[in-house]
Parts: C-alpha cells; structure tokens; sequence
C-alpha cells in the first residue's frame, strides 16, 4: 500500500479583490477547513503589462477596464503580502504563493523565505522563471 503525503492547499489567488481585510477572512476560512496552505498570486503589475494593454473579452466588465487597470485593482503590496505572510503564521496556517514576475518571486525567496514556491501555470515557459527557481 502506498502512503501519500498529501497537502489541502486553499486556493485565494485574487479572490480577496485588493481587500487585506477580505484576504485575512479566506484565511480564517481555510483554517477553519483545516487546511495546509493558503495559496495567494503575487505579482507587481508594472512588470506584467502595459498601462495600455486591452483586456480579453472575457475580463471585460461594463466599465471595459483595461488589462493593467484590472490587475491593478487586485494587486497586493510586498508589504501587504508580508502582513498576511505573518497573519498565517499567527493562525498556523502555511502562506503559499504563486509569483508572476521575478521581483515578486525575489521577494518571495529572499523576504519571506518560502522553502515552496508554487510556479503558476502561465509561467511554466518562462526561463526567467524557471531559470531563477533552478
């Protein structure tokens, strides 16, 4: 028989909209699941795309934000992500993340420390990326 080390990752990625305090109760509700990781994106959106970038027609709201508008208004700060990184550790709670641009994953390595990094599927053919992670 074999015996799996299996891992419940709650999956926040952006679904805190911009929100600290929105991204603070995902958390609490992934403890109380019991899980093992909250897993957020980060990324800096001034290294992802250009203030003029079109957004795909599924993005498109009503107001027909643009790309960088859109990754703007749920970006967290370094800083901010530095807070929930300590608020996990309050709740017992592993603080996972998915970096988008090397700065993020920098920050990722060298500030937070993280030992797991998880490479998001959108990254998997960047060899800046992957190079770094090597």
């Amino acid at each position: 028989m074999i015996k799996y080390n299996t891992k419940f990752i709650a999956e926040i990625g952006v679904n805190h909209n911009g929100s600290i305090k929105i991204a603070k109760k995902l958390i609490d509700h992934a403890v109380r699941m019991k899980a093992d990781y909250v897993k957020f994106q980060i990324y800096n959106t001034d290294n992802l795309v250009s203030r003029s970038a079109k957004s795909a027609p599924y993005q498109r709201d009503k107001k027909n934000i643009n790309q960088y508008n859109m990754l703007k208004k749920y970006e967290l700060s370094y800083g901010q992500h530095y807070s929930l990184f300590k608020y996990c550790k309050k709740k017992k709670i592993s603080y996972l993340a998915s970096p988008f641009d090397i700065d993020s994953a920098k920050f990722l390595v060298n500030k937070l420390n993280l030992k797991i990094v998880k490479i998001a599927s959108g990254e998997i053919e960047s060899f800046d990326m992957l190079k770094y992670f090597s």
